[in-house]
């Protein structure tokens, strides 16, 4: 099944950020952010649970435009929150292999 760009789910880094609090963004529980997540870490927990998606590197996040930290579209196949609570416990994961 080939990724459709238009109604893909938007994975930005600053929604696993520990750092962050809700109000700036981050949209996983505290237990499921990481330490400075990156797009590369998080298509790496993206590729585990065997998921089709596409990285846009020239993407900023709006409320910090300034950062070019880039997105992940990834396919709906389930609800945004089961997403973002699955991609979290990988990157949870591979951090602390």
């Amino acid at each position: 099944m080939a990724l459709d760009e238009d109604t893909a789910w938007v994975l930005w880094p600053e929604y696993f950020d520990a750092k962050r609090s809700r109000d700036q963004g981050r949209k996983v529980r505290k237990n499921l952010a990481v330490a400075d997540p990156t797009v590369e870490l998080i298509t790496k927990a993206v590729e585990k649970l065997e998921l089709e998606y596409k990285v846009e590197m020239e993407r900023s996040y709006p409320s910090n435009w300034h950062g070019h930290k880039g997105r992940i579209l990834v396919q709906k196949t389930m609800k945004k929150s089961q997403l973002l609570a699955k991609v979290g416990q990988e990157l949870s994961k591979i951090q602390r292999s």
